[in-house]
Order: structure tokens, then sequence, then C-alpha cells
């Protein structure tokens, strides 16, 4: 199952997309809370417009490889850690 297979065993598998969007939405903003950060210093670290991460945030967007490489740089974790869930020892990493 890989790296993603904890984070997704509360649904079983398959997954679906939604599923997906709303993990990543709810670990984007537990990296981003655990560094004490607003959204716009967040959105200055990744280089990226703040409601684009308001959005992404809320499991509205459906990003690209590009953003999350963006997104996992600005938090300093691989973009497969985007993707895990119950980290509470790698979250507050900066």
């Amino acid at each position: 199952m890989g790296i993603i297979a904890p984070a997704l065993t509360r649904w079983g598998l398959p997954v679906s997309e939604t599923q997906i969007l709303q993990l990543l939405a709810e670990r984007i903003k537990a990296l981003r809370e655990a560094r004490g950060w607003t959204q716009e210093q967040f959105a200055e670290r990744a280089a990226m417009q703040r409601s684009y991460l308001a959005d992404l945030e809320l499991g509205r967007r459906n990003p690209s490889v590009r953003t999350l490489v963006k997104v996992a740089n600005a938090f300093g974790v691989a973009v497969a850690e985007l993707l895990e869930s119950g980290q509470k020892d790698r979250t507050a990493r900066k």
C-alpha cells in the first residue's frame, strides 16, 4: 500500500479523489498551524497566492504536482508527507 496507507485506512480502499483532497487539505492546514504561520506567511514562503492556498486548505482545489512541490518545499517536507496523517512528531518542524 505504500506511504499513504496509514492515512487512508480510515476510509478503506479504494479511495475517492474527494477523500484524497480532504486528507491533503487537513494535512496542509495542520502543517501551517503547527508552525504558527498565517496563510499570508505560508503564501509568501510557497511563492503562491494566499487565496489559492486557502482553497487548498478547504479541499476546493486539485493541485498539480508543481503546486505540491512548492507546498512541500515551503514546509521543508517530502511531497509524500503531505498525504500522511498523525505525524505529530514531524509536523512541527520549523
